[in-house]
C-alpha cells in the first residue's frame, strides 16, 4: 500500500513536472530548492536552520512567501514541484517523525 502510494505521488510530481509552467521564476526557485535539498547532506540543514538569515534573505523569504500566500494556483504549483524532495529529507534527516 505504501509503495503504492509512494508511485502514484512520483508519478503525479513527473506529470506535474513536464506541463507548461505560467510561473517561470517559481519554476527556478522550486528547481534550486529541490537541488538543495537532494545534495545537502543532513548536517548542512540542520546547520543553515540554526544560522542567523541576512536582512535580504528575510526580504526575498517575506516577498516569496507573500506571493504564495496571495495565489493558490501559484502555491499548489510550487507544493507540487517541492514537496516529496523536501519532505523526504527530512523524514530521512529525523526533521520531521
Amino acid at each position: 500500500m505504501i509503495a503504492m502510494t509512494i508511485s502514484a505521488l512520483i508519478l503525479a510530481s513527473a506529470v506535474q513536472a513536464s506541463a507548461p509552467s505560467s510561473y517561470p521564476l517559481l519554476d527556478a526557485a522550486a528547481a534550486r530548492l529541490v537541488q538543495k535539498y537532494n545534495s545537502a547532506t543532513c548536517a548542512d540543514l540542520a546547520q543553515e536552520r540554526l544560522a542567523p538569515q541576512s536582512a535580504q534573505q528575510e526580504a526575498i523569504k517575506d516577498q516569496v512567501g507573500d506571493a504564495l500566500r496571495n495565489d493558490p494556483a501559484m502555491r499548489a504549483q510550487f507544493v507540487n514541484k517541492v514537496a516529496p524532495t523536501v519532505v523526504n529529507k527530512m523524514i530521512v534527516c529525523s526533521f520531521i517523525p
